[in-house]
């Protein structure tokens, strides 16, 4: 009975693969024409995001090239202090 429900399911393999083929082509499809038009979006959301990222990184490497400097004088104050 098994032999007989195994060559059952063999025989709707082709016809179910063919439908997940055309859902498959459906889907990708649809993926394509919604990726076309939010990639400009996604394109100035992230140029927009990058910018800001800039402007920030520039103001951390100002604020640590200062404190930098500052703590080098520091350094330079304890080592005279304890000579």
């Amino acid at each position: 009975m098994e032999d007989n429900a195994s060559s059952t399911s063999n025989a709707s393999d082709p016809d179910e693969e063919e439908a997940k083929f055309y859902l498959m082509v459906d889907h990708d499809v649809f993926d394509s024409e919604v990726s076309s038009t939010c990639n400009e979006n996604d394109y100035d959301d992230l140029y927009d995001a990058f910018q800001q990222l800039l402007v920030k990184s520039s103001k951390l490497n100002i604020a640590h090239r200062k404190l930098k400097s500052e703590f080098k004088e520091l350094q330079n104050k304890l080592k005279k202090s304890l000579e």
